[in-house]
């Protein structure tokens, strides 16, 4: 995967490139320095850091509140799906999600971080 994005970026690069090389195009175009498509190295980092502080507070939550959370957040699995998984009836999926997002907001706040998806 990381060869394909890198793989990419350089054609994109490459194409800004030829741009700038290309009489008269210049007129036409902005003169800002090339900016990657897959965004900045920082927002990443911040990403990654919100996705490990979520972790982290996951692991507080009870399994049942946890498997739940990562079926319906991460895996996108609709109700229905989670209902054949968990074997759980419709209502029961959805007060379960609820209190687990209930909990995990919960969570969040006592350990003063504050991530607006949350609540």
């Amino acid at each position: 995967m990381f060869k394909v994005a890198r793989n990419a970026y350089l054609d994109e690069w490459r194409k800004q490139k030829l741009r700038k090389s290309t009489p008269y195009l210049s007129l036409f175009t902005s003169k800002k320095e090339m900016v990657s498509p897959y965004g900045l190295p920082e927002e990443t980092v911040l990403m990654k850091e919100q996705c490990k502080q979520l972790e982290d507070l996951l692991h507080f939550l009870p399994e049942q509140y946890r498997s739940i959370l990562y079926l319906r957040e991460y895996d996108e699995f609709s109700y229905q799906e989670i209902m054949e998984a968990l074997q759980l009836t419709e209502e029961q999926v959805k007060v379960t999600l609820f209190r687990a997002r209930k909990r995990l907001a919960n969570l969040a706040k006592k350990k003063g971080w504050e991530y607006d998806r949350l609540e």
